[in-house]
Order: C-alpha cells, then structure tokens, then sequence
C-alpha cells in the first residue's frame, strides 16, 4: 500500500498530448488528503482490533459465571419440585 507521501512525490513523464498538468497536481494533492485520512483510520482500526481479544477474554468468564448463577435458583426449584410432599425438606424439621 503506497503512502500518502508516496503518492505525492510521485513524478510522471510528459509528453507531446499529455495531460494539463496543474490539473493533474490538484487532483494527486485531493487524492492525497483522502488517501491519507483512510490510512490514518485503518491504522486506528488495526490498533483498536488488538484490544479487542483482550476485553473479550475479560468479559467471557464474568459471563459464564452470571449464567451459573443464574440458573441456580431454577435448578433447586426443580429440586424442590421433585421431593415428595410428605417429608420435610430440612432433616431438622419434623412433620406435625
């Protein structure tokens, strides 16, 4: 990928019908300009890509353990749906 610098020190050979030069100068200098706010944005791109691993790699445990928890509560309803219901729950208690 050529630089935005490269692109302005490009130089072309003239010839007898080539092209208005001034024109051709103004033109490589707005291209220039574009050119190098595009590169710039892919550079800042680039770096805030390499950020992303690290964040995700944070966010990923704190995921799986707001999910266990949760589940938690369904999963000892589904305990408690399963006891008889004519036992105590808790061992200490005793049925009246």
């Amino acid at each position: 990928m050529r630089s935005p610098l490269e692109i302005v020190q490009q130089n072309f050979k003239t010839a007898v019908s080539g092209y208005n030069k001034k024109e051709v100068d103004e033109f490589l200098y707005e291209l220039r300009h574009d050119y190098e706010e595009l590169y710039n944005q892919v550079a800042t791109l680039k770096e805030e890509k390499s950020v992303y691993p690290k964040i995700w790699n944070n966010i990923l445990p704190r995921e799986n353990s707001c999910k266990k928890l949760l589940l938690l509560p369904r999963k000892q309803l589904k305990i408690l749906n399963n006891l008889p219901t004519d036992k105590p729950i808790l061992p200490l208690c005793r049925p009246m």
